[in-house]
């Protein structure tokens, strides 16, 4: 596919509002790898001051072997509380409060107290208290749970904040509901330990995301072709801060509150998730995972096979990764191994770095409560420190304007191969019955014009963006010939 980037005068877009947040991010943790090495190097400094070595220049004649040993016990008693200084601050900065500090952008120094009057309940009682004391004051708080969009987004949050951090675990006397400030992680593990398993499978890739967020941003997680849902599943109980009145939402009235625009979703603030009628929690049974190369018709119709209850596709420079899961009931089979999963992340990041996944020995069982965790690690400080200095925009968009075909995904995953080709980066190719997904690494909006351009020409009118993560220009959109709506608007 040609590029027609050049078409899109980007010259004459309005300047983009700047925010610091990425190289108040790279600065932050820079100065915590400093700590780091300044450690190491302390460490051995100490070691070899306080050990008695051989030296031709000064120190102490040993007489049984006639040499000179040097030795240093006032470098060494300097080195060794200096590196034990470094060693607390690097993990003071590891600790979960100042993290959170630093994902919500609030600096190296600036405390969750932030603007004075940020608030962290930690009951329903104190909720509903802050959020009457932020209305008599006239002001509008930011929900914050992990702050993980701010990540994605590369954005600051803004103050006053009300921390969810502490609304955490199971609500009493009521089944299968979780305050907002729970990880879908625990939820997936507590669900694990009943006595007949269950999981979600339409959690967030990264398992660190609350359940107050998950709703909030409606993410999609890992599913297939097998589920039909739209972008929320679940019930919630929802606080609208502006009266003050709580209400007890499906997924209709959630996608309604929570998916019509940042300016009504800030509106409300989720109290507690009920997931027991949703579409996506099945049975933890055992599955059978297989991966292959997107190159015929064939592969494609293999990944939207409605037997697998999750598929995803990975889009390179040069091939397409289809991942499929689907219930297994023969013997076990161990195929793959560490470097299999090592390769498959990899490539699922940056688009490149896997071997053959399909054939003999590749293939592999295990519990479905393995998917959602397959990508749980990877958000951590050195990641997002080397995501935030090479510039990396993670946006996502979805539409309903897609009727997938096996030949449709084939052409697809073709073009978008072409632009990655010509631009770093990879693509996440999602979908339910529903709705199609995709999730872009890009480093710079060329790579994302030429993307929605591929989309636009085989037919999508409408898309929504992912409101948790980055937020690309409406102008964007419009030089593509694509209507930006939102979440509600393209999942009704």
């Amino acid at each position: 596919m040609k590029s027609t980037y050049a078409k899109c005068a980007t010259d004459s877009w309005p300047a983009k509002p700047y925010d610091w947040y990425r190289w108040r991010y790279v600065l932050t943790w820079s100065v915590g790898w400093l700590l780091f090495v300044g450690a190491v190097v302390l460490l051995v400094v100490g070691i070899i001051s306080a050990t008695p070595h051989s030296s031709s220049v000064h120190g102490i004649t040993d007489p049984s072997t006639n040499s000179t040993l040097d030795q240093h016990p006032l470098r060494a008693a300097v080195a060794f509380p200096g590196m034990a200084v470094c060693v607390a601050l690097f993990f003071l900065m590891y600790g979960p409060a100042a993290q959170l500090r630093y994902r919500t952008g609030m600096g190296l120094f600036g405390g969750l107290g932030g603007t004075g009057v940020d608030a962290a309940p930690s009951s329903l009682s104190a909720v509903r208290a802050a959020a009457t004391s932020f209305r008599i004051r006239g002001l509008s708080p930011t929900a914050v749970g992990g702050a993980w969009s701010n990540v994605l987004r590369v954005e600051t949050t803004k103050g006053p904040r009300m921390h969810m951090r502490r609304m955490v675990g199971k609500v009493p006397n009521l089944p299968l509901t979780w305050y907002a400030g729970t990880t879908c992680m625990d939820v997936n593990n507590e669900l694990r330990q009943l006595s007949r398993p269950l999981q979600l499978v339409n959690v967030p890739s990264y398992g660190g995301v609350t359940l107050g967020a998950w709703v909030a941003t409606q993410g999609h997680g890992m599913t297939g072709r097998f589920f039909s849902h739209g972008p929320v599943t679940v019930k919630a109980r929802v606080l609208h801060m502006l009266s003050g009145i709580e209400t007890d939402d499906g997924p209709e009235m959630l996608l309604d509150k929570f998916g019509n625009g940042p300016e009504r979703a800030r509106q409300y603030l989720v109290l507690t998730v009920s997931i027991g009628e949703s579409a996506s929690l099945v049975p933890d049974v055992k599955m059978l995972r297989q991966g292959r190369w997107l190159k015929t018709v064939d592969d494609a119709a293999w990944a939207l096979r409605k037997e697998a209850q999750v598929s995803c596709l990975f889009i390179g420079g040069s091939k397409t990764l289809a991942l499929t899961w689907q219930p297994h009931a023969g013997e076990d089979v161990r195929g793959g191994g560490l470097l299999m999963d090592v390769g498959i992340t990899l490539f699922a990041v940056v688009g490149y770095g896997l071997s053959d996944p399909s054939g003999p020995g590749r293939d592999r069982t295990e519990l479905l409560s393995k998917v959602p965790a397959f990508f749980h690690f990877y958000l951590s400080p050195l990641y997002i420190w080397g995501f935030m200095l090479v510039g990396v925009m993670n946006a996502e968009f979805y539409t309903s304007d897609l009727d997938l075909t096996p030949e449709l995904m084939l052409k697809l995953s073709n073009e978008i191969q072409a632009v990655y080709k010509r631009y770093n980066g990879r693509c996440e190719f999602r979908f339910t019955a529903k709705l199609t997904y995709f999730d872009l690494f890009a480093f710079s909006d060329g790579a994302v014009i030429s993307v929605l351009q591929v989309l636009a020409a085989n037919g999508v009118k409408l898309v929504a963006q992912h409101p948790g993560k980055y937020q690309m220009r409406q102008e964007i959109f419009a030089c593509v010939g694509i209507e930006l709506d939102s979440a509600h608007g393209v999942s009704r």
